[in-house]
């Protein structure tokens, strides 16, 4: 996998470490700068996608975590799909665990990520990671799992 583009990153947390694996880094934009703060990934092929995953930081800092977002898919990456044009992490403030949100299944090979809204209304957005929920019939992500 790779970073095609990120709107923003700070030095000591790049985008890189939202699709590290590792639930012990992050990515966390600057506070306010762009008008959004997305990310968007190439997985290098086209997988068969029902969904994608949220894990916030695990740090318990509160900077940047995404309560409300959109989530895009591509095979070509210059025509997306609009998959949730608008979703809500409930209670991910006092609840800072991975989210999973689900949609009918779809051929994706480029994903964008966009945070909406923070809990703090600071204008920043962070991750520990960010992935995709394979559809039951394919068993083979970067390490092998269904996330």
């Amino acid at each position: 996998w790779k970073i095609v583009s990120v709107s923003s990153e700070s030095p000591e947390h790049p985008a890189l470490n939202a699709i590290d694996g590792r639930e012990n880094t992050l990515w966390e934009t600057g506070a306010g700068a762009e008008p959004t703060r997305e990310i968007t990934v190439d997985m290098g092929g086209i997988r068969r996608v029902i969904g994608f995953t949220y894990l916030p930081r695990q740090d318990h800092d509160l900077s940047g975590l995404v309560e409300e977002y959109r989530f895009e898919t591509s095979v070509d990456g210059k025509t997306w799909r609009t998959a949730v044009s608008s979703g809500h992490f409930e209670n991910i403030r006092n609840n800072p665990e991975l989210q999973k949100v689900f949609f009918p299944v779809t051929d994706v090979r480029f994903f964008r990520f966009t945070a909406l809204r923070d809990t703090q209304s600071a204008g920043r957005a962070s991750a520990a990671e960010i992935s995709v929920i394979l559809a039951p019939e394919t068993t083979s992500l970067r390490d092998g799992s269904i996330h």
